[in-house]
């Protein structure tokens, strides 16, 4: 177990920050609070197991499992900690009254991309409760435990070994299932091209079948911190 302690803002929002990773009430590999998070995620180490909580000065926590040394540099940027707001100004009345209202909300970087673009491709083109179910449906198929209650997302690895018929069958929309089959196969490129910056994987993903724009931007925005990515084709955009 690896014990840590992160200083944040005063006006940091935990809650808010992570809002975007967790898929419904029910999701079994995250559980948020307004002051708390626990999570499972892989890593190249192996998998690892996250809690932390809101302090007055920060967050406290611990990591439990194979990856934990890993995290341990990583921890910042997971909670949006190195996403500086303070030059942000926006002149337009809607941005600025969001910014205002949005204030303790920052950018997570995710520390490994592929578990969090499962979760994107299946919110295409569908509405958010049934992305949400089949996000837990497939994780409890093939999600391995993680601590406690929770399970680690859909791995690449397992993702591999289901048919397309298998992922339909458990709850996956046929298109979205072709291509989870297609990113499986690359994920290392993924986490690759990742590592080298959000600009590397987005012409990565440009290549890959079924990833169109808004998906690249969606996950740049919410695993990769960053701040410009507008979500081209979202269907609530214009409102």
């Amino acid at each position: 177990m690896t014990d840590f302690e992160l200083a944040a803002p005063a006006s940091f929002d935990l809650a808010r920050t992570l809002s975007n990773w967790r898929m419904g009430f029910r999701d079994p590999t995250l559980e948020l609070t307004e002051s708390s998070v626990r999570l499972a995620m892989d890593t190249p180490d192996g998998p690892v197991s996250l809690r932390a909580e809101r302090t007055p000065d920060g967050l406290r926590g611990d990591a439990t499992g194979a990856g934990a040394e890993w995290l341990q540099p990583r921890l910042a940027g997971l909670f949006g900690l190195e996403d500086d707001p303070s030059g942000f100004a926006p002149t337009g009345r809607v941005v600025r009254d969001l910014h205002r209202r949005f204030a303790g909300m920052h950018l997570p970087r995710a520390p490994r991309v592929f578990g969090r673009l499962v979760a994107v491709v299946l919110q295409q083109l569908i509405p958010w409760k049934d992305a949400c179910r089949s996000w837990a449906s497939l994780s409890r198929r093939i999600g391995r435990p993680g601590d406690g209650s929770l399970l680690l997302p859909p791995s690449a690895e397992a993702l591999r070994g289901l048919t397309e018929y298998e992922l339909v069958a458990a709850g996956v929309r046929p298109q979205q299932a072709r291509t989870l089959r297609t990113i499986a196969k690359h994920e290392k490129k993924i986490e690759l091209a990742a590592e080298r910056g959000p600009d590397e994987l987005a012409t990565l993903l440009t290549h890959v079948p079924g990833i169109g724009p808004w998906t690249r931007q969606y996950l740049a925005g919410t695993a990769l911190g960053v701040a410009d990515a507008v979500l081209l084709g979202d269907y609530g955009l214009p409102h």
